[in-house]
């Protein structure tokens, strides 16, 4: 796994079925000190018995695969080598793969022959000193004293020569036909792998813990949720930031103020991009809250009247797919609190929201303030109507389907799952299939 946001959560769901069932270790790329606590803290659930360790070196898990029944590789566009008995691919969005166009520049099949050059010297020193794996200098000289670790400098070397210029796992077909199984995110994602991958896949909906979300009394509040991604993965805070005050200042949201929240890895770049946010709310009740605890998140979820969400605006659908909501699991979340959702109308979000019937479907900046000012003139019993569809659909992205879905899979995979007891804050329930009354 690499990162934290809800394309990583979807994965470690997949996990849970198989937590305290088996021997299990997470290996995170781009994340330091990815604790047990940490996870309870943003997830607000646990794996029990699960080791996390980070990766030295991406080029390390073809050769770390080997060792194990089942990887389950959940990074964002990563496409390792697989070596495992069975190798299960989870996918949030396809990328372009190195060997997709008919006829590539010399510059990039260089790359790729020098790439391949680099796999073939570290298959080489796995093969001379399967110990050496990825672990350091120091970790092989405690292990084997001075004389085994001089004995393997030249191997070091080797390592270090193989490990120069990395490698982003976008190989093509050659490592995408190691995974035994693809799973999509959506029906939008899955179109995506049929078009870049040439390749069948399953649709897994990320499973949402409805039980956690619960209408409060709802509040003149607007909420928007997702990273504070600079780069062309934007969420477009900055967008909905624009229409709130666009709005508020024609006295249309007197009142009314907007909480944006979500995930930050710290980096510049991110960094950045909230200190702009920022002082494009000043004066106004605006909020920025970063890497919130997910008990905070929950009660805005419940206090929210409006639900915003703004990936994929001013973007096009054929040159940048991936640049729009490739499922929605905050939409899904928030409507399990029964806040109203208005979306844009692209990616994945359009398998969850019903135009008009559960909440709002918007293409622009000037139909989304359009919609906002039809729903703030309805009356409160339309209102509460949207707010229950909005609940309803949401119990159909569930933890029971998923888990039934999930073990389904394991099963046939000749793999022991069971499906984890589902919790609604202190007390253990069981959820019955949703029936949904005539509104």
């Amino acid at each position: 796994m690499d990162g934290l946001g809800g394309g990583v959560k979807h994965g470690l769901f997949l996990v849970r079925p198989l937590a305290g069932l088996h021997d299990i270790t997470i290996f995170h790329t781009t994340f330091e000190g990815f604790t047990p606590d940490l996870l309870r803290e943003v997830y607000g659930f646990d794996l029990p018995g699960v080791r996390f360790e980070t990766l030295d070196h991406p080029e390390s898990l073809p050769r770390i695969t080997r060792d194990f029944d089942l990887f389950l590789n959940i990074g964002y566009g990563s496409l390792a080598p697989a070596k495992a008995r069975i190798n299960v691919l989870l996918v949030f969005f396809p990328l372009p793969l190195d060997d997709a166009a008919e006829s590539l520049p010399l510059s990039k099949r260089l790359a790729q022959n020098a790439q391949r050059f680099r796999s073939a010297l570290l298959e080489l020193v796995d093969r001379l000193s399967p110990s050496l794996q990825q672990h350091s200098f120091a970790k092989i000289r405690s292990e084997l004293g001075w004389n085994g670790a001089l004995l393997r400098l030249p191997l070091f070397a080797i390592r270090k020569f193989a490990w120069s210029g990395g490698n982003k796992y976008r190989l093509g077909y050659p490592a995408l036909n190691d995974y035994t199984k693809i799973l999509a995110n959506s029906e939008y994602t899955s179109k995506w792998i049929r078009r870049y991958y040439r390749k069948e896949s399953e649709v897994s909906y990320p499973p949402i813990d409805i039980g956690q979300f619960t209408p409060g009394k709802k509040e003149p509040l607007m909420l928007s949720v997702g990273r504070f991604e600079p780069s062309r993965m934007s969420k477009r805070h900055d967008a909905l930031l624009e229409v709130f005050k666009e709005l508020h200042a024609g006295g249309v949201l007197q009142g009314w103020r907007l909480v944006i929240c979500g995930g930050s890895d710290g980096s510049p770049e991110f960094i950045s991009t909230i200190q702009s946010l920022r002082r494009a709310a000043e004066g106004l009740p605006v909020s920025i809250e970063v890497n919130v605890p997910f008990s905070r998140l929950r009660d805005l979820y419940a206090a929210s009247s409006i639900y915003l969400h703004a990936m994929g605006l001013d973007q096009d659908p054929d040159s940048s797919p991936w640049a729009f909501e490739h499922f929605g699991m905050t939409t899904v979340e928030a409507m399990a609190a029964g806040a109203v959702p208005f979306v844009f109308s692209g990616g994945g979000q359009t398998e969850i929201v019903t135009h008009g019937e559960n909440g709002f479907l918007w293409k622009s900046r000037d139909e989304l303030k359009l919609n906002i000012r039809g729903f703030l003139n309805m009356g409160d019993t339309a209102k509460s109507v949207l707010r229950e569809r909005a609940r309803l659909r949401s119990l159909d992205f569930g933890e029971p389907a998923f888990y039934a879905r999930t073990c389904g899979m394991y099963e046939e995979m000749g793999i022991r799952a069971a499906a984890p007891p589902v919790f609604h804050q202190d007390e253990q329930i069981i959820y019955p299939a949703a029936v949904k009354p005539d509104l």
